[in-house]
């Protein structure tokens, strides 16, 4: 896992978002530094407007009732009526001409009233004089010295928001960068971790049990593709289960057909080189292990199907397919002590997958045929059931086990040990839990075997 991860490199994940965190919290905390810069500057310059005016208006007050009052002209301020005893130094410094009533003119410049070696931001405020047409400017002005005696006489009126707005933006950058780490890393936390998790998986499913992962029950959307690749998984070892079962089936059951059709055709190669014609016998040999390989190999394909409800249900006599197998099978009777007897009771015809039914009918009167060397079988049809028994050889054991559908705990064990049946029942069993089909084998009586099927009608 550890080396997956280094091969990504710069192409994870969660590089790509840690770098592009990265950028938008610096692009970010400049943006929301000069906007909150700004909005200081704008907020200092209302406060200083609205102060300059209130001094101002007392400034024409006084000179409206002494036009000979005295006006401050030297120090952080300074008021002049009219624009012919206003200093050059101002007019360097403002378009008074421009000035109005009311408007309040802002420049910063590197001179102090002359002084080359101290930085300062000037102010300039035009106020009307009631009953005069002359204008009262004035003038304000704020360097390092400005501010240290503001601090210290706490002057309110001069004492500007912008005065400590370098510390303000320092301390909301440090504070913007810590809640921008917090966030960033709980981002990682939600989504990179469990995509480090769903990464996991990926990488463990096929030695470990996808359920057994954590991921799986994340509410996420991770949660959810983790749950995604949990069925795909499990569909694909289903689907692999399936195609190896049918495999080692096939193996298994088609071995002793193929050693019946290589035996007749060496059997009629022999009777060739001794100039005799008589070949019917081994050609009906072979015609019934073909036969026998065809259903064989049908009722393994039906069992690697992941769906068997779209076959086509037929009506199907089950006296009439039960003789035909019968009569198909009777060579495995021949030179066997063995009596057979059929039984019917009721209505035989019913609605069902034809090929189905054909497979677990041949496949029980098959075995029945085989394994039974003397005494007899006996096949009942009442209804929708189907009953084979049929005597147990003389070298069985006295064992006794029953094998349901309806537990759904049987194995091929199970069957194993009835009479060696091998994989022809274990299609039985497997066809019918696949249609819902109830089927039963036992040998619970000491004399004979008994297998029954009892089959669900399909609604059509």
């Amino acid at each position: 896992m550890n080396k997956d991860k280094n091969q990504l490199g710069k192409n994870s994940i969660k590089y790509q978002l840690n770098k592009h965190l990265l950028f938008s919290m610096l692009f970010l905390v400049v943006v929301f530094s000069i906007l909150i810069y700004q909005i200081f500057n704008i907020s200092s310059q209302a406060t200083t407007h609205r102060n300059l005016m209130t001094m101002s208006k007392n400034f024409a007050q006084q000179v409206q009732r002494d036009p000979k009052f005295k006006l401050p002209h030297r120090g952080s301020y300074a008021a002049f009526v009219g624009l012919n005893n206003i200093p050059p130094l101002y007019f360097d410094l403002f378009e008074l001409q421009q000035l109005t009533p009311f408007k309040m003119l802002v420049k910063e410049d590197e001179r102090v009233l002359g002084q080359a070696d101290r930085t300062s931001k000037y102010f300039a405020f035009a106020h009307p004089i009631m009953d005069s047409e002359q204008l009262l400017y004035l003038f304000y002005s704020e360097d390092e010295k400005t501010k240290s005696e503001l601090a210290k006489n706490n002057t309110a009126i001069f004492n500007m928001p912008y005065m400590n707005v370098p510390l303000s933006i320092f301390g909301i950058v440090i504070l913007a960068l810590i809640l921008f780490y917090v966030v960033s890393r709980q981002i990682i936390s939600l989504v990179v971790k469990p995509l480090d998790d769903l990464a996991e998986m990926a990488s463990l499913v096929d030695d470990h049990d996808a359920a057994s992962f954590d991921i799986t029950n994340n509410p996420s959307e991770v949660g959810l593709v983790a749950k995604k690749l949990q069925k795909s998984m499990e569909r694909i070892d289903k689907f692999y289960l399936r195609e190896k079962q049918f495999i080692q089936n096939a193996s298994h059951e088609l071995r002793t057909p193929i050693a019946l059709v290589s035996s007749a055709l060496d059997i009629i190669d022999l009777r060739i080189k001794q100039g005799k014609n008589e070949f019917d016998d081994q050609y009906l040999n072979i015609r019934r292990a073909n036969n026998n390989m065809t259903e064989l190999s049908d009722g393994l394909l039906l069992l690697s199907r992941e769906n068997t409800e779209d076959l086509l249900n037929e009506e199907v006599n089950l006296k009439q397919e039960i003789t035909l197998l019968v009569h198909e099978h009777d060579y495995l009777l021949q030179g066997k002590n063995v009596e057979l007897s059929l039984s019917e009771d009721g209505h035989n015809a019913i609605l069902l997958p034809k090929i189905l039914c054909r497979i677990l009918l041949s496949n029980l009167i098959r075995n029945a045929f085989e394994h039974c060397v003397e005494g007899s079988v006996f096949i009942q049809i009442q209804d929708a059931c189907v009953t084979v028994t049929n005597s147990k050889p003389p070298m069985i054991v006295n064992s006794r086990v029953n094998v349901n559908t309806n537990t759904g705990n049987n194995t091929a064990k199970d069957i194993d040990k009835i009479q060696g049946f091998g994989i022809g029942l274990e299609i039985v069993q497997q066809i019918c839990q696949l249609q819902n089909w109830h089927f039963q084998l036992s040998d619970e009586r000491k004399d004979y075997f008994l297998t029954r099927i009892t089959f669900a009608e399909k609604k059509s």
